[in-house]
């Protein structure tokens, strides 16, 4: 009998506006009073239930925290559990900007250029591959941000799937399950299960 199947996804980032200072040690490793209660923690009790987390490490970070952020991808391999991508655009805008003067203003529309796009991917698998001799299978935007232009980029750079799309954010959307989009590429949706009639959605 077959038993439907999930992903426990984990975020990892460390976003300046979330913590005034020591933001990799606060926000990505938890550590508060000589205790942790971040990835390390998290990874120690699905071990207890021999279940493996996929962590989208915020790759887009190494702008911002350099190393710290592929310790923290190399950090999560050596534990034995899955890496995948995360992107949150707007911290490569320098690099963005530089590469391309005439990108458009708003990050919201990089995603819809082709050239930004491909920029973007490569930057990503980039940092990735500086943490493990594997390569990604999943890909997630920030903020569930996703665009035609970045779906093909991800198809042609062999990424298997995209896992940014979110039936209620940043819009509301129709589908609210797996599909593959018309390039091939296989979506696998952040869920999303109604609490009840007429009432909002609950994000899982």
């Amino acid at each position: 009998m077959n038993k439907p199947k999930c992903i426990l996804t984990v975020d990892v980032e460390a976003l300046t506006l979330r913590a005034p200072e020591n933001h990799v040690d606060n926000l990505i490793y938890g550590r508060f009073g000589g205790e942790e209660w971040g990835i390390g923690r998290m990874m120690d009790i699905a071990n207890k239930h021999q279940v493996k987390l996929t962590f989208f490490l915020d790759f887009a970070e190494a702008e911002l925290y350099g190393e710290d952020i592929i310790q923290a991808g190399r950090y999560i391999v050596s534990r034995g559990h899955d890496l995948q991508i995360h992107c949150h655009y707007n911290l490569l805008e320098k690099q963005v900007r530089s590469r391309f003067p005439r990108a458009a203003e708003s990050y919201y529309t990089w995603y819809e250029d082709e050239a930004v796009s491909e920029f973007l991917v490569d930057y990503c698998l980039e940092q990735y591959r500086k943490c493990t001799d594997s390569e990604p299978v999943i890909f997630r935007g920030g903020e569930y941000r996703i665009g035609e232009a970045l779906l093909k980029k991800l198809r042609e750079k062999k990424v298997a799937a995209d896992a940014s799309y979110n039936s209620i954010r940043p819009v509301e959307k129709p589908m609210n399950g797996q599909f593959i989009f018309e390039n091939g590429l296989l979506e696998l949706p952040v869920g999303v299960l109604p609490e009840k009639e007429g009432a909002a959605s609950k994000v899982l």
